[in-house]
C-alpha cells in the first residue's frame, strides 16, 4: 500500500469495496479491490482464487485487467484499470445512448464475452452493473468472481448469478452451457434500448414464472425514435433470439461474430479469441502466509507490477465516413449456413415471334411429335405429411360423430325411462282414487269388498244393494198402515 495513495470510494463489488488510487511513482489513476480473506468459507476462497486468476490471464482489450496484487491489513488488495464513466446502469441513468453507441457496446460485449467462452469460462453475472465505461464509449467486463471453468464438462447446474438476468435453465436448476451468457447480453441490449429489465415480478414465484413463460416485447409500449426503422426491426429480432426459451435453439454468439466481420471492421472491433495462459493455483490458502506465498508465485510468474500488459483503457477511433452495414441475425446467418434460402423468382414468360411456315413435304407426312409437357415438381411438399394430416382429421370427425349419437342414445334412454315412470305413476293414482271411492260408497261393515281384486264385481254388488234398498222402500210403503179418517 505504500506504492499507492487512495483518493476516493467508488462502489461496493460482489467480495470487497474498491477504491480510486493513484500510483505515487507514475502519477497514474488505478481502481483497488479490498477484498476480506479472513474468516470466510472454502466457496468463497475458490471465487476469490478464480477471479484473480481471470483478471491475469486473460488477453482481450474488453475484460477488466489486474496490474497489481498485494496484502495489507489482513485484506486482500487488488489493483486493476480506473473506468472513469461507471457502470453501464448508472452510466445511463441521465444520458440516452445513441443507435451507434448501442450497437458498438453490444459488439463489444458479445467480443469479450466470447473469448471467454474460446477458453471453456462462463461468466454466469452479465447485467448492466458489471460493464464499466469510460466517458469516450470503451467498456470493460469486470467481476468475475462467480465465473465457472467448463475444462472436462460441457455443462454445469450451480444455482447461482442475479434473478432478473439469469435464464430459464438457471431458475429451473436444469443442466446449463455457455447458452446462459447470450442471454445476459440480451437483457443489458433489451436495458440500452428500453431502459428497463426485461423480465421482473413482485416475488421470486411471479419472476420465475415470466422468465419461464413471458414474451418480453408483449408489454412494450415505449417509442424509441433514437433508432431508425431498419435497425430497430433487426435489434428486435435478434434480441428474441436471444431470449430463445430453448437453449438449443438460442443463438451462438461464435457464429454471430464470424457473420459479422464487416460490421465489426466498421467499428474497429477485433474479434479478439486468444487462448489464455493456462494458470492453476495448487492449493486453497487458509492462513495469511498462504495468501502471501501464492502472491509471491503471483509476481514470479506474471512479472508484477512490472506486467507488459497495455494499461490503456480509452482507445480513439479513426472517424469511418462510410456507410453502417446491415446487422445480420442469427435466423439469417442459419439459413445461408445450411442453404436455405428463398426461392429466386422465375423470369417472365417470353412471348414467341411470328416466323412463316415453310412447307416441308417430309413434315407434312411425318410430322414430329412433340413430347408431353410434365409438370413442374412441387417444391417443398410433403404427401406423407398431408395424408397424416387428412387421416388424422378423418379419425377426428369420426369420433365427434360417435360421441354425438352416443349422447342422443343417453338422452333417448333417458326420456323412455321418464316416461315408463310417469305412466307408472298415474296408475297408481287411479287406483288410489278408486279406493278412496270404494270408502265412501259401501258400508262400513262390508269390508271384505275391498279385498276384491275385480273392480267389476264389485261395483254389480254396490248396484245390487242400491236396488235392494229400492224395493224394500217400495214394499214398506204400500203394507204400511193408513189413518182413519175422523168425519
Amino acid at each position: 500500500m505504500e506504492n499507492y495513495k487512495i483518493i476516493k470510494y467508488l462502489n461496493q463489488g460482489s467480495y470487497g469495496k474498491i477504491y480510486l488510487v493513484e500510483k505515487k511513482s507514475t502519477g497514474k489513476l488505478y481502481a483497488l479491490k479490498s477484498i476480506k480473506i479472513m474468516g470466510i468459507d472454502r466457496y468463497n476462497k475458490v471465487s476469490i482464487l478464480n477471479e484473480i486468476k481471470i483478471l491475469l490471464m486473460n488477453e482481450n482489450e474488453y475484460l477488466l485487467k489486474c496490474y497489481d496484487l498485494f496484502i495489507n491489513n489482513k485484506k486482500l488488495c487488488i489493483i486493476t484499470e480506473y473506468v472513469d464513466g461507471g457502470d453501464l446502469e448508472n452510466y445511463t441513468k441521465n444520458r440516452r445512448l445513441k443507435e451507434e453507441e448501442i450497437i458498438k457496446i453490444f459488439l463489444k460485449i458479445c467480443v469479450g464475452i466470447n473469448s471467454l467462452h474460446h477458453n471453456h469460462i462462463i461468466h454466469r453475472d452479465i447485467k448492466p452493473a458489471n460493464i464499466l465505461i469510460t466517458k469516450k464509449g470503451e467498456i470493460k467486463i469486470c467481476d468475475f468472481g462467480i465465473c465457472k471453468f467448463l475444462d472436462y464438462t460441457k455443462v454445469t447446474n450451480t444455482s447461482i448469478g442475479t434473478p432478473f438476468f439469469m435464464s430459464p435453465e438457471q431458475m429451473t436448476q436444469q443442466y446449463y452451457d455457455y447458452k446462459i451468457d447470450v442471454w445476459g447480453i440480451g437483457c443489458v441490449l433489451f436495458y440500452l434500448v428500453y431502459n428497463k429489465y426485461p423480465f421482473n415480478g413482485n416475488n421470486m414465484h411471479q419472476l420465475k414464472s415470466n422468465i419461464r413463460y413471458l414474451n418480453p416485447f408483449s408489454n412494450i409500449r415505449t417509442k424509441v425514435p433514437f433508432i431508425s426503422h431498419n435497425n430497430r426491426f433487426r435489434l428486435e429480432q435478434i434480441l428474441r433470439e436471444m431470449f430463445e426459451k430453448n437453449k438449443q435453439k438460442r443463438m451462438d454468439l461464435n457464429l454471430f461474430l464470424e457473420n459479422s466481420k464487416e460490421l465489426l471492421a466498421f467499428y474497429n472491433i477485433e474479434n479478439n479469441k486468444q487462448k489464455c495462459k493456462q494458470y492453476h493455483f495448487k492449493s486453497v490458502p487458509n492462513t495469511e502466509n498462504d495468501w502471501k506465498n501464492i502472491i509471491k508465485k503471483v509476481y514470479e510468474d506474471f512479472q508484477l507490477p512490472n506486467s507488459p500488459r497495455k494499461n490503456n483503457t480509452e482507445k480513439i477511433l479513426p472517424k469511418n465516413t462510410q456507410k453502417q452495414p446491415e446487422i445480420k441475425t442469427f435466423s439469417e446467418i442459419k439459413n445461408r449456413k445450411y442453404n436455405i434460402s428463398p426461392i429466386e423468382k422465375l423470369p417472365p414468360p417470353q412471348i414467341p415471334v411470328p416466323t412463316k411456315k415453310i412447307y416441308n413435304p417430309i413434315q407434312h407426312y411425318y410430322p414430329k411429335i412433340n413430347p408431353p409437357i410434365r409438370a413442374m415438381p412441387k417444391i417443398y411438399s410433403y404427401p406423407q405429411k398431408q395424408s397424416y394430416v387428412n387421416d388424422l382429421q378423418r379419425i377426428q370427425v369420426q369420433q365427434k360423430i360417435k360421441d354425438r349419437q352416443q349422447r342422443i342414445n343417453v338422452q333417448q334412454k333417458y326420456i323412455e325411462e321418464q316416461r315408463k315412470k310417469n305412466i307408472q305413476q298415474k296408475q297408481q293414482q287411479q287406483r288410489k282414487n278408486l279406493i278412496s271411492n270404494r270408502h265412501n260408497i259401501l258400508p262400513k261393515k262390508k269390508t271384505q269388498l275391498y279385498h276384491y281384486q275385480n273392480n267389476n264385481l264389485a261395483e254389480k254388488i254396490i248396484n245390487m244393494k242400491n236396488r235392494i234398498k229400492n224395493v224394500e222402500s217400495k214394499v214398506k210403503h204400500i203394507w204400511a198402515p193408513t189413518k182413519k179418517r175422523v168425519l
